[in-house]
C-alpha cells in the first residue's frame, strides 16, 4: 500500500517544482475554464506488438473566473480541491480526496508561506509529507521533497529573470545540471542534461500545436538518446473558456 501511495503523491508535485494553482502560473492565455489532459507514449513498434494497450488516464483542471485552480482530478480515483484565503492571492488550505479499492482516505494538507520560504505539508495517519521551497535569491531557490522524514528529491533551481520564478535557466541535482531553452511562445523547447563531468548525457526536445487563444493543445517530446524503459510523451489537451 505504501508503494501505491508514493506513486500517487509524486504526480501533483511535478518535476518543475512550479506552483500550479493559477492559470497564469501555468502560462495559460485567455479566461480558461477547464483543461482535460491525456498523455500517451511513443512506443517503438516492437514493444507495441507485445503490449496490451490501455486508455490514457485523463487529468482535469478546473478554474474559477479569477484564474485560480479550484479542482484537479486524475482519473476517477484522485481529486484535489483547492481553497484560498480571503484575498485570493495564494492557497491557504485544502483537501486531497483519494478514492480507490486499495486506499480510501481524506488527506489534509496546508501551505505555509513566509517571505523566504514556502512549504506544503500533507498529514497521513502515520507520516507527514513535506514539499518545501527556500528562496535563496531573486533568481535562485532550493526545493526539497520528503516523506516520513526521508528525502525523496532535492534540487536547486536558477531562473532567467529576478522574482519571476517561472522560466527556468538551469537545475542542479545530485551534481548534475539541466539547462532549459524556450520557444517564442514561452514554452520549454529543450532540456539538455549534463553529467557530473559537465558533458552532455542527453537532451529532450518539445514541439507544440496551439489553439486560437495561443495555448498549446498538443505537446510532443523526443529524446536525443533513447532511455531504457522510458518513452517520449505525447500530451493532448482539450481546453474550454469562459464566454
Amino acid at each position: 500500500m505504501m508503494k501505491y501511495l508514493f506513486l500517487i503523491l509524486v504526480l501533483p508535485m511535478g518535476l518543475r517544482g512550479q506552483n500550479l494553482y493559477t492559470a497564469k502560473s501555468m502560462s495559460l492565455k485567455g479566461k480558461v475554464k477547464s483543461i482535460a489532459e491525456t498523455t500517451q507514449y511513443a512506443y517503438p513498434p516492437q514493444k507495441l506488438a507485445t503490449m496490451k494497450m490501455q486508455s490514457p488516464i485523463p487529468t482535469l483542471y478546473s478554474f474559477n473566473q479569477r484564474g485560480d485552480l479550484t479542482e484537479k482530478s486524475i482519473g476517477a480515483d484522485i481529486k484535489y480541491v483547492y481553497q484560498y484565503d480571503r484575498y485570493q492571492h495564494y492557497l491557504s488550505g485544502g483537501k486531497k480526496y483519494v478514492y480507490s479499492e486499495k486506499i480510501k482516505a481524506d488527506i489534509m494538507f496546508i501551505r505555509v508561506k513566509d517571505g523566504a520560504f514556502w512549504e506544503e505539508l500533507t498529514f497521513y495517519k502515520k507520516m507527514t509529507e513535506k514539499l518545501r521551497i527556500d528562496y535563496l535569491s531573486p533568481v535562485h531557490c532550493k526545493i526539497s521533497h520528503t516523506i516520513g522524514g526521508k528525502v525523496i528529491d532535492e534540487k536547486e533551481i536558477y531562473y532567467q529573470k529576478p522574482y519571476s520564478y517561472s522560466k527556468i535557466d538551469y537545475i542542479l541535482r545530485d551534481g548534475k545540471k539541466e539547462v532549459y531553452t524556450y520557444n517564442d511562445q514561452g514554452e520549454v523547447a529543450t532540456i539538455t542534461f549534463y553529467d557530473e563531468k559537465g558533458e552532455v548525457s542527453n537532451s529532450y526536445r518539445y514541439e507544440y500545436v496551439y489553439d486560437a487563444q495561443g495555448n498549446w493543445v498538443e505537446k510532443k517530446q523526443t529524446f536525443q538518446t533513447p532511455i531504457p524503459d522510458k518513452y517520449p510523451e505525447i500530451v493532448h489537451r482539450e481546453i474550454t473558456y469562459y464566454n
